[in-house]
């Protein structure tokens, strides 16, 4: 694939984008990955681009081994208890709060060495938009959206389960999805002022959805 169709330009910074294979989307829990390079210099972003294609193409081939060796098949659900919601919506804060720490573990770019200057003040930028993007879902009751469906049909899918879109399991999830969301986004701002939020361990006992809903 070119380099080229993988930057895509936002304002000064350039941005990797790279389509993932629709057969390991389910396995990602994404359609498209998107990611800051957070430069503004077009031969550095092309360097870094490339990094990232290579360490994509390294992912989606582990990817591909794992449902080689193990097809997931998703079931589908109408009713789920309270203590299943509990734990799929513990388990996506985990992840919220778990994918947020490596991008400051690691950086925008992955480069393993924390947030640059001009990374933290980006990802300042980033953090009021999508918090003011989140309550206005809150507001306008948007848990049926789209793009909260397929966020959230993804996330489950990767761990082996589907819901029924029309039972009432599937709305309240939707819901618990969106309001999870808007609470992570206040917490991944508390990080970034300098306090301390801690990322949740892993349950030590699975529910009866099984041990892939409360893991990461």
């Amino acid at each position: 694939m070119s380099l080229v169709s993988n930057i895509v330009r936002r304002g000064a910074v350039y941005y990797f984008r790279r389509r993932v294979p629709a057969k390991i989307q389910a396995i990602l829990g994404q359609k498209v990955i998107r990611e800051s390079l957070g430069e503004r210099d077009p031969k550095v972003a092309r360097r870094k681009a490339a990094e990232r294609n290579l360490f994509w193409e390294r992912e989606f081939a582990k990817a591909e081994a794992q449902l080689a060796a193990k097809p997931p098949q998703p079931q589908t659900r109408v009713e789920l208890s309270e203590a299943e919601i509990a734990a799929i919506l513990a388990g996506y804060r985990r992840h919220l709060l778990w994918s947020d720490e490596q991008i400051r573990l690691r950086g925008l770019g992955g480069q393993d060495n924390g947030l640059p200057d001009h990374q933290y003040n980006l990802l300042t930028e980033v953090l009021q938009d999508i918090e003011q993007f989140a309550a206005d879902g809150i507001a306008r009751g948007r848990a049926l959206s789209p793009a909260n469906r397929d966020t959230m049909d993804s996330y489950l899918g990767a761990r082996g389960l589907r819901l029924d879109p029309s039972s009432r399991a599937y709305e309240r999830v939707a819901i618990g999805f969106l309001h999870t969301r808007a609470e992570c986004i206040q917490l991944w701002k508390d990080r970034h002022a300098g306090k301390i939020v801690e990322t949740p361990r892993e349950p030590q006992t699975p529910t009866s959805l099984g041990r892939r809903l409360i893991t990461i």
